[in-house]
């Protein structure tokens, strides 16, 4: 799909070379079914979505919710000839163009039945052939017939009877005319309606569906959106649920709907008890800072923003791009997220404040014990301990120059001490150091600095007992 361009969902109706030939330039996608719309949208979108055919019951049909969100955000969206046709008909109002016969019929309620238009056919692999007749093809080659004389109203009237009481599923021209004969009629018009069939068949939806590739072809449909009376798509919980469940999104080459990603992580991802409480935390942050109605400013966005880039090394050329992309979200998404980190940050500010600004013990313990941590953290402090007694009480730091090599050799510099913890640990700041010292609860930057010139004493000073025993067992040289 080109961004900009035009978006045909087709199938039956009309052969993929055939609309090929009338509208080159578009992209063909297999028969709409629910969520097919929406995953158009975002970064990328087309200027124009056409329905021709869709799913009716192998799969959920388009939601009109979908097409609405579409109009809102600036997509033409136009339709004809079977769901296009109904669809349009029950949108028109909020945007949505209708073409062709079988739209006028549904839009003036002359046509109101879904198996108007509804056919059984065959897959991709087979160019979705119709294996059925729909009424609305049946209803236009009866009234040609009537205006060319081959059928008279009541004969015609006879056999559009016979054809509706049949299952649209098993509408075909056998079953037809096996029907119109066991109504008593005599085999004459059986003949003439079997006649008429193979001579003078109306294809109404092809036509329909070709006069739609030709309007494509020649509207300019920023224009037409600009005329267009904007709607919007009221978000309900249903809704919602829809968005984030079936939306489609393309992985190594195969289409899969959100939920699908989500079930086989259930499963699959590692530590998927861990994510999901978290993703249900952030939940219920979202749930509390509406209920405070706390408020954020566009410059803590803007920071959070650069924050969540910084953690996943985003700060750089088109990675951001390509983020985005692999994620199956847009610029949009992001903000969004940066809105929400920027709230949970907000109350998570006032919290420390209830704890005094000190550092938080108690809470942070208990996520390592329920984490299993707790063992492995407590230990790697006891021999951070051990080496930290053994340092010189007055050491410190200076940022002053010159004040790099200090006598026992420790780094001094903050930008030198902050890149040392970073090679030597999994620590990854996200931000300033002043700002990293009140969210840990230190005591200022000052007290942090402290707290990474002691940490990289002491990993040096381990560096030199291994080398030195290294040098003892292993036969090497320090």
């Amino acid at each position: 799909m080109t961004a900009g361009g035009t978006v045909v969902f087709l199938g039956p109706t009309l052969s993929l070379a055939d609309a090929q030939g009338i509208l080159p330039d578009a992209s063909y996608c297999p028969p709409v079914a629910q969520g097919d719309v929406y995953s158009l949208l975002g970064a990328g979108q087309p200027a124009a979505i056409a329905i021709v055919d869709g799913v009716f019951y192998q799969d959920l049909p388009v939601w009109h919710k979908e097409i609405l969100a579409a109009l809102e955000q600036g997509v033409a969206v136009y339709g004809a000839s079977s769901m296009g046709a109904l669809r349009a008909a029950e949108c028109e109002a909020f945007g949505m163009v209708g073409v062709g016969a079988i739209f006028e019929d549904y839009a003036s309620g002359r046509l109101v039945d879904d198996d108007e238009v509804a056919v059984v056919h065959a897959d991709a692999e087979h160019g979705w052939r119709a294996r059925t007749e729909p009424m609305v093809n049946l209803r236009a080659t009866m009234r040609q017939a009537v205006t060319d004389g081959r059928m008279d109203d009541a004969a015609a009237s006879r056999a559009m009877k016979a054809a509706k009481a049949i299952w649209f599923a098993e509408r075909t021209r056998p079953a037809l005319l096996e029907a119109l004969r066991a109504t008593g009629a005599p085999p004459g018009e059986v003949d003439t309606l079997r006649d008429v069939l193979e001579r003078a068949y109306v294809d109404q939806k092809r036509i329909d569906a070709e006069l739609l590739l030709r309007t494509l072809g020649s509207c300019d449909h920023g224009q037409t959106s600009q005329d267009r009376t904007r709607t919007t798509a009221v978000r309900s919980h249903v809704f919602e649920a829809f968005l984030e469940r079936d939306r489609k999104v393309e992985h190594q080459g195969v289409p899969l709907r959100l939920e699908e990603i989500a079930r086989h992580a259930a499963l699959h991802a590692r530590g998927y008890a861990e994510l999901r409480d978290r993703a249900m935390d952030r939940l219920l942050v979202d749930e509390l800072a509406w209920l405070w109605n706390v408020q954020v400013t566009d410059d803590d966005v803007a920071d959070e923003a650069r924050r969540l880039r910084a953690r996943l090394g985003l700060q750089e050329g088109d990675a951001f791009e390509r983020w985005l992309s692999a994620n199956d979200v847009d610029v949009s998404w992001f903000d969004a997220a940066a809105r929400r980190e920027a709230l949970a940050r907000r109350l998570r500010d006032w919290m420390q404040i209830r704890l005094g600004k000190r550092l938080v013990v108690g809470p942070v313990l208990d996520e390592l014990r329920v984490a299993g941590r707790y063992e492995q953290a407590a230990s790697a402090a006891a021999v951070a301990a051990r080496f930290r007694a053994m340092l010189n009480p007055d050491i410190g730091w200076s940022d002053e120059p010159g004040d790099e090599d200090r006598p026992d050799g420790s780094p001094t510099r903050a930008g030198e001490l902050v890149r040392e913890h970073i090679r030597s640990s999994e620590w990854r700041p996200d931000t300033g150091l002043a700002r990293l010292a009140d969210e840990a609860g230190f005591a200022g930057t000052s007290d942090l600095l402290y707290e990474l010139v002691v940490a990289a004493t002491v990993q040096e000073r381990m560096r030199e007992q291994l080398r030195f025993l290294d040098t003892l067992f292993g036969g090497g040289s320090p």
